[in-house]
């Protein structure tokens, strides 16, 4: 063996030591029972879409192996951070687009009927808390 074949070897273990502790650390934080108290805290949203991560959560709960890392928002929209290694993830993924199509109809602050508008930054307000800012 030369020693640059040694060397990227090497290197190929370390990288893959790191990979496998990272999906350990996922797997311990993600909540797979449905915990709110543990999950409540990977919301990165305003408390008017918390109900729907509630109900997202708990609907994550009724799969085998499908663990709920966390949410926040992104160009006014919901992103959701998952494990899953199913092999239903055509409805994993309809539960997560009902979550975002909800949260575009809902304030972020209130959760009030509201709407998607830009001023500086895309966001989902109810009339109120438009005029509030």
């Amino acid at each position: 063996m030369t020693d640059s074949f040694k060397a990227n070897r090497t290197k190929s273990a370390l990288i893959q030591a790191a990979h496998d502790r990272m999906l350990a650390a996922r797997r311990k934080a993600a909540v797979y029972d449905g915990d709110l108290d543990r999950a409540r805290p990977a919301y990165y949203v305003g408390p008017g879409w918390h109900a729907i991560l509630d109900d997202l959560v708990r609907d994550f709960a009724e799969f085998y192996s499908l663990g709920f890392l966390a949410a926040h928002e992104k160009w006014g929209e919901l992103r959701v951070a998952y494990l899953y290694s199913g092999d239903r993830q055509a409805d994993v993924d309809a539960i997560v687009q009902r979550a975002a199509d909800m949260c575009l109809a809902s304030c972020w602050y209130c959760g009030q009927p509201g709407q998607i508008k830009k001023e500086r930054w895309w966001r989902v307000r109810c009339e109120e808390h438009w005029s509030a800012e």
